[in-house]
């Protein structure tokens, strides 16, 4: 279950109350379209990294021909590098060059949204809440409505839930312990079914 609101703040704010997991209407649409930025990203990157490509090859080859050790190699290349704090200290430090220091910041940059796409993927599992309301006229709230049921998630409106005199956190907190008892009952009727057999 996802909680998409409109800003970040609200996200967090909500998050922080719920224990859900958030994210805001602009990152699930960023979603659709992740792939195909990558893509050109890389193709960007590959132009302005040839001094950084001539360095690898070099630290390489020593590597092959046994002139320097695979410590030695990723040192050079910062390949062991896994933090953006310590690609800087090395280029402080002359250790590495600006291109290389540069290519690790993208590079970590890279798994980072990778891992946070992947936290949020929407597939047929995931019950995705907008607080927002049903509106015919917003298009942005219409195409992430339509992103999330093409994927085959199911959309629900955080003031479709609103009660009488309960806020919409309260609302939400419920839709997430209804959609838990659903789930739960789903896989007793199928280890139901498996022990029949």
């Amino acid at each position: 279950m996802i909680v998409a609101a409109w800003s970040n703040k609200k996200a967090e704010d909500l998050e922080e109350k719920t224990g859900l997991k958030t994210t805001t209407i602009q990152k699930i649409l960023s979603d659709k379209n992740a792939k195909l930025r990558e893509a050109a990203a890389r193709i960007e990157q590959a132009k302005e990294e040839k001094g950084t490509t001539i360095r690898r090859i070099k630290a390489n080859f020593k590597h092959a021909t046994w002139q320097w050790s695979a410590a030695e190699r990723d040192r050079y290349t910062g390949d062991n590098l896994k933090s953006k704090w310590m690609a800087d200290f090395r280029y402080a430090t002359r250790q590495i060059s600006k291109a290389e220091k540069d290519y690790i910041h993208r590079q970590i940059d890279i798994v980072n949204k990778a891992k946070e796409r992947e936290e949020r993927a929407i597939n047929e599992n995931t019950v995705v809440i907008f607080d927002s309301q049903k509106s015919g006229d917003n298009k942005t709230l219409q195409e992430a409505v339509q992103y999330v049921q093409s994927r085959g998630g199911q959309v629900v409106y955080a003031n479709d839930l609103r009660g009488q005199g309960t806020s919409v956190i309260e609302n939400i907190q419920a839709a997430a312990a209804a959609k838990a008892r659903e789930n739960q009952q789903q896989q007793t009727q199928v280890q139901s079914r498996i022990q029949e057999r």
